[in-house]
């Protein structure tokens, strides 16, 4: 349990969305937010890229642990920071372990084609395997998990190589009311938004409610039938898939 005033971390691969979902998570809860890459360039003059390629993979490296300890030093309560690959780091491990003791630190997860898509990589398995070879570093430095569900499958399809469409408003608007869903459950965090403005009790803490409502569902019929989740969900305090053994339907 943290402070409800204390700072949240956000730490993924590259095309997670833990960038717009920063955004989300500063505007709705008015904190400031801190990109540790643009602290970076701001402090140094210079895109990490282009840090690397002047001074070399050591000094980058010395240089922007440094800048990272800072920011998370100065900015310990009411701000939201997107934290940048220097998380892989021994040493941003080390930073965040400690920070981790009284700081959300979310890893944000998305599903490999999501990622594909966003990066414009036509090579699925180096995204996959790019993913394999960071996801345990950013777990071990983290103490909570979102998973970015995402449409971008849906949005880029029919789209010649080289574009990407921008996520709708509607695609945005349900990954905003997940992700808050999640930091009022996570955390402490006070003055969250009304989540699900048809339901009353979604201003009362489920540990609080005399009655609450959950939904199961096979993973079977999840993965099989076209059910509307967004529609089946709404309004549940719990969603459960129910995973069969081997063989079983």
């Amino acid at each position: 349990m943290f402070d409800p005033d204390a700072s949240i971390v956000l730490l993924g691969a590259r095309g997670t969305g833990k960038s717009t979902l920063g955004v989300i998570a500063a505007t709705a809860f008015q904190r400031r937010l801190i990109d540790t890459d643009f602290a970076f360039k701001e402090a140094t003059g210079q895109s990490t890229a282009a840090f690397r390629k002047l001074h070399g993979a050591s000094e980058y490296q010395r240089r922007a642990v440094e800048i990272v300890q800072n920011v998370l030093q100065n900015n310990s309560t009411r701000c939201v920071i997107v934290c940048g690959l220097v998380s892989l780091s021994r040493e941003g491990q080390i930073l965040l372990s400690d920070y981790g003791q009284t700081h959300p630190i979310i890893h944000i997860l998305r599903d490999v084609d999501a990622i594909q898509a966003y990066l414009n990589v036509s090579d699925r398995s180096k995204v996959a395997d790019l993913l394999d070879a960071t996801e345990k570093t950013f777990r071990a430095s983290s103490n909570l998990e979102f998973f970015n569900q995402s449409d971008f499958l849906r949005i880029d399809s029919g789209l010649s190589p080289g574009q990407r469409s921008p996520a709708p408003r509607p695609t945005l608007k349900k990954a905003e009311r997940h992700f808050l869903k999640f930091l009022a459950l996570a955390t402490k965090i006070e003055n969250v938004p009304a989540l699900e403005e048809a339901y009353p009790l979604s201003r009362v803490r489920v540990d609080l409610r005399s009655f609450t409502y959950a939904v199961s569902v096979p993973l079977s019929q999840i993965m099989t039938s076209s059910l509307d989740m967004e529609r089946l969900e709404e309004g549940a305090d719990v969603f459960e898939m129910k995973v069969g053994k081997i063989g079983e339907s």
